[in-house]
């Protein structure tokens, strides 16, 4: 996203050096082959020491913080059934920790947690085990201190993971003894005075982006030699979209996934903390450069240039014996990956992505650790649909699990991988697959964009998988899963005159709203269906920005009991938007619910003093007089409805809006 005001620098304990190195005309340094650490006795051991240290990046030197005074860590290196032992010595002056991206591994005990934290001056000892059940491929480590991710991870608080076996579904492959070549991407980004920052700058901003730490390696193959790439972004926020100058690839495994059938492609989009493991044929002798297209991440989103990552060098004696390379796996099922299309669905729930101008927001929520956004028995089959109510990309990451894409935008997707990282089009939406069934996901996790910026600014939420014949005691009892919806009383409803009072305890009537309003009924309390209406809400006015299309926006409490003018003062200020929130009495609600045919049944308030109200969640597009234009459900695209107040607006006055900005935490 672009941001209203430029980041700060790196403070200057993390950037003590910015030297240019000089390198001999037309000369190319070699891929560095990345060290790695392998189990002994069934358990690979390694120390991390975070601290600052003087690193190459690129050509350029930087002092930063980084594990064991080197950009690039060993790659641990493990197979199933064995265990890591990470041990992470903390010698920098702030919190970290460490997360074991895309690993299908518990967060509880000494595991994969991100709520644990080791200061400064100590150190914690992670005891990973790797289940028989766990997919093999590459997986990644880093730093997940909340609000302070990015700059960790551009820092250089990463390292890789390899779980063996990702060829296993091809025997020919498995037994051929390809040469493997493992690629780290990563960028730091700088500011045009030369100095690095942390946070994502304005487009036209130069990075430093790499391979192994180098710029342009060089990587040799002989004409005919199949080599096996392990290719993973480990930027904070950038994107990589790779090419072999259209040289074809095939695709054996996606996000530590081998795929159902292997798929050629000449390109390949990875977000942040995505892989991608392919198998790449020399061709004829010569040079071919590995790229990273130009990339623009939406209309509002951010922008990378085009850069040569790296050159393929292909040279020497051509192979005896080119392979074959077989696109179908094993007949064994066993072995093959499932499509999760098969399986019965248990639950259906919608994640809207959003932000404000302050921050980002997952159900117009900034990311509280104390607190437990979605709750899901183990054993369930769930359908998500994940809606980007923003106009750039995001990243969907969850913890723990993998996911099947199913649909985007609608449109039915193929099976061809599952996957631990998704990108979410810009105003549109993905609906995923993800089972609940291995003992790996018992526990508390979370899910967040992984463009890391937006998830220390706040797009995370947590989830809870507990067992349901012994619930977890630390279960939120207001989880954004408490709410239920009832359809609308009178879809034929016309709209008309009401009279209510807004958050200062005035009176409002319909002749307020002279010009176009989005109206919608609601409760402040509600955390489930409320917060996808504001996220509705929001997308709506930023698809309007870049015209004068009038538009107000209302809304109408159901919940007579506890929302007063108060809680709707607050209720406005965090949604973000100039929001008009109004109330009534018990009779007057009644009144103007039935004049736009709004259902609710307020239900009695728990034990603990938790309560819902079930009511109909229909967005109005409502004229002069109150009169209803159009009615939009929960689902509708924001686009649509964007598409329809224009169509509307000739016949409205002009309105200037009054921006309100949100106050809840987060950081943008």
């Amino acid at each position: 996203m672009l941001p209203r005001s430029l980041s700060p620098s790196l403070s200057v304990s993390l950037l003590l050096a910015l030297v240019t190195q000089t390198r001999a005309e037309g000369t190319r340094e070699k891929l560095r082959e990345i060290p790695e650490v392998r189990a002994v006795d069934g358990v690979t051991k390694l120390t991390l020491h975070a601290k600052d240290g003087l690193v190459a990046v690129g050509e350029t030197t930087v002092q930063t913080l980084v594990y064991n005074d080197t950009y690039i860590p060993p790659t641990i290196r493990v197979s199933r059934g064995e265990r890591i032992e990470l041990t992470l010595v903390n010698e920098a002056d702030e919190n970290t920790n460490v997360h074991f991206h895309g690993m299908q591994v518990s967060p509880r005990d000494y595991g994969d947690s991100v709520w644990t934290m080791v200061p400064p001056g100590h150190e914690y000892t992670y005891k990973i085990d790797i289940p028989t059940y766990h997919e093999p491929g590459l997986y990644w480590h880093h730093a997940h201190a909340h609000q302070t991710s990015e700059r960790l991870v551009m820092s250089g608080l990463a390292g890789s993971i390899i779980v063996e076996g990702v060829l296993e579904g091809w025997p020919s492959l498995a037994s051929a003894g390809l040469r493997e070549r493992h690629l780290v991407l990563r960028a730091m980004q700088r500011s045009w005075n030369g100095d690095l920052t942390w946070g994502i700058q304005t487009s036209g901003f130069p990075s430093i982006r790499t391979v192994n730490g180098q710029s342009n390696p060089e990587i040799d193959i002989r004409p005919g030699e199949t080599q096996l790439w392990r290719v993973v972004n480990q930027a904070s926020d950038h994107y990589f979209n790779i090419e072999l100058g259209g040289m074809p690839f095939h695709i054996v495994a996606c996000d530590g996934n081998p795929v159902p059938a292997m798929m050629t492609a000449t390109r390949y989009l990875l977000a942040p903390a995505a892989r991608v493991e392919i198998l790449v044929t020399g061709g004829a002798v010569g040079e071919t450069a590995l790229t990273t297209r130009q990339i623009r991440t939406g209309p509002v989103g951010d922008g990378y240039s085009a850069m040569t990552l790296a050159t393929l060098v292909c040279a020497g004696d051509a192979n005896a014996a080119p392979l074959t390379l077989p696109m179908d796996r094993t007949a064994d099922a066993a072995k093959n990956p499932l499509d999760m299309r098969t399986l019965s669905i248990d639950n259906k729930r919608d994640i809207v992505f959003d932000e404000t101008d302050s921050d980002f927001r997952v159900n117009n929520h900034v990311f509280v650790g104390t607190r437990i956004d979605t709750s899901v028995p183990f054993g369930t089959v769930e359908k998500w649909k994940i809606i980007n109510a923003t106009g750039e990309l995001h990243a969907f990451h969850i913890h723990q699990t993998d996911f099947q894409v199913i649909s985007i935008n609608g449109v039915e997707q193929p099976f061809t991988a599952h996957l631990d990282t998704a990108n979410v089009p810009a105003f549109g939406s993905i609906e995923i697959l993800l089972a609940f069934t291995e003992p790996c996901v018992l526990g508390k996790f979370v899910y967040h964009c992984h463009i890391l910026e937006h998830e220390d600014g706040g797009m995370m939420a947590s989830i809870e998988v507990y067992d349901p014949h012994a619930p977890a005691a630390s279960v939120n009892k207001q989880s954004t899963d408490a709410h239920d919806t009832v359809r609308a009383a009178n879809p034929n409803a016309t709209g008309g005159a009401f009279s209510l009072t807004d958050s200062a305890d005035l009176p409002r009537t319909q002749s307020d709203f002279t010009g176009l309003t989005l109206f919608t009924f609601g409760y402040t309390h509600c955390l489930g269906a409320c917060p996808r209406t504001i996220a509705s809400y929001q997308a709506v006015r930023a698809l309007l920005t870049s015209d004068t299309t009038p538009l107000e926006f209302a809304f109408v409490s159901v919940d007579t009991s506890r929302d007063d003018a108060l809680a709707l003062a607050a209720y406005e200020r965090e949604s973000g938007l100039p929001l008009i929130a109004m109330r009534g009495s018990v009779e007057v609600t009644a009144e103007t619910a039935r004049t736009f045919g709004a259902a609710y049944e307020p239900q009695p308030a728990a034990a603990d003093g938790t309560y819902r109200v079930k009511h109909s969640t229909d967005i109005y597009l409502v004229g002069a007089g109150g009169r209803i234009l159009e009615r939009f459900d929960l689902t509708t695209e924001p686009s649509v409805i964007a598409a329809s107040i224009r169509q509307h607006a000739h016949e409205v006055p002009h309105r200037v809006a009054v921006v309100a900005r949100a106050v809840e935490g987060g950081v943008r």
